[in-house]
């Protein structure tokens, strides 16, 4: 005995026979998009829509088609608009014409209609979230924010919400409140990783180092992969120190380091930041022990090389530069800062030969061209 058949195994010839044409048209519109026949499910829809041209439920859906399969957000358009004509109070069609409005580049149309969407359905989540994102856009964050908040009341797993809320404040310098939506971002969505990393700028600019220390921590313990880790302790440091809080940073760079010790980035602006604070013999052991770790890379060896002739040790900055431009033989900044030094040490044939090196390798490299000059000049 043969089983029944469900609704999805009727037979196209008894379906056709018993439904009117309309809604058998629609249903074939329906099976071909789910199967990702694309022309068939738009020709099925038009021939619903010519046999029940008052049915917006059709409209809508041959609307939604050429929006996300075939990108045809003009005629998108044009179909939500029936679809309204027919059942004004249809507020996923005004909400999927915000859409295509927007894919079109028309942010003020498409805000009018999330909003008309909204009118009709007040806890529409996503039309508020809609118009929030284009507020934003068009630099009206106050707006931007309302619209938020109205998505964090009426759906409160959505994570995006309060994260692009708090992104909004802090950048309207409300850091406490920025922190505050930030938090509960993290705390609907703990994997949020992007949202571990903002409110730290946050944190940061009010100068509580503690709790930059504590929210990194969470984010270890759930982010435990080594280079992500350390990337964070990093990202910290550099927010601290471009905010010219040189030593606070260096304890950040420092855990950076603990975890990755081959972590170039965070190596380097330690340096930078011991510099910046007159403590150049700190600066180069901090270079030192970046090159025990990595010695091919050039950059290290020219930076302490740097460090090495602003302390008045050329032969030992001669040494770093003949590194560098040993393992990277056209580094033109290598050859000229190496005439430099040589030409502190009175070796002034060798110099002129390092400064043509350097022009040779980049012709358009103005400090070795004009040390060259100076130098032939000096010589007569």
């Amino acid at each position: 005995m043969k089983k029944p058949l469900s609704s999805g195994e009727i037979p196209q010839e008894i379906e056709s026979k018993y439904l009117e044409p309309a809604e058998y048209y629609f249903n074939q519109g329906n099976k071909f998009s789910n199967q990702g026949l694309v022309q068939e499910a738009l020709a099925a829809y038009n021939k619903a829509s010519n046999a029940e041209p008052k049915n917006a439920d059709v409209w809508y859906k041959k609307g939604t088609l050429l929006a996300d399969k075939l990108g045809k957000h003009e005629e998108a358009i044009d179909s939500f608009e029936q679809a309204i004509e027919i059942k004004d109070n249809f507020a996923k069609a005004w909400y999927r014409k915000g859409i295509s409005l927007d894919e079109l580049g028309k942010k003020p149309e498409a805000i009018y209609s999330f909003e008309q969407a909204i009118e009709i359905k007040y806890d529409f989540a996503k039309a508020w979230y809609r118009k929030g994102i284009l507020l934003d856009e068009l630099g009206k964050k106050p707006e931007a924010i309302y619209s938020f908040e109205q998505v964090i009341g009426f759906k409160h797993d959505f994570a995006c919400a309060p994260y692009k809320k708090g992104h909004l404040l802090d950048e309207l310098g409300k850091y406490q409140e920025s922190i505050a939506s930030l938090e509960r971002a993290i705390k609907i969505e703990p994997k949020y990783v992007d949202a571990w990393l903002k409110p730290n700028n946050a944190l940061c600019d009010l100068g509580k180092d503690q709790e930059v220390i504590a929210s990194t921590e969470k984010f270890i313990k759930i982010k435990p992969d080594k280079s992500d880790v350390a990337a964070a302790w990093y990202r910290r440091g550099s927010v601290i120190y471009d905010s010219g809080k040189y030593k606070k940073a260096i304890l950040y760079f420092d855990k950076a380091i603990e975890i990755q010790p081959e972590n170039r980035q965070a190596w380097y602006h330690r340096s930078r930041a011991l510099e910046m604070l007159g403590q150049n013999e700190k600066t180069l052991a901090s270079f030192d022990k970046a090159i025990e770790n990595q010695p091919k890379n050039h950059e290290f060896l020219y930076q302490q090389g740097l460090e090495l002739e602003m302390l008045g040790q050329n032969e030992k900055a001669l040494a770093s530069f003949d590194k560098t431009i040993e393992i990277k033989p056209d580094f033109a900044q290598g050859w000229n800062k190496r005439g430099v030094v040589l030409e502190k040490l009175k070796r002034y044939d060798e110099a002129l030969e390092s400064y043509n090196q350097a022009i040779r390798f980049d012709s358009n490299y103005q400090p070795a061209i004009s040390n060259r000059k100076e130098l032939l000049e000096t010589l007569g």
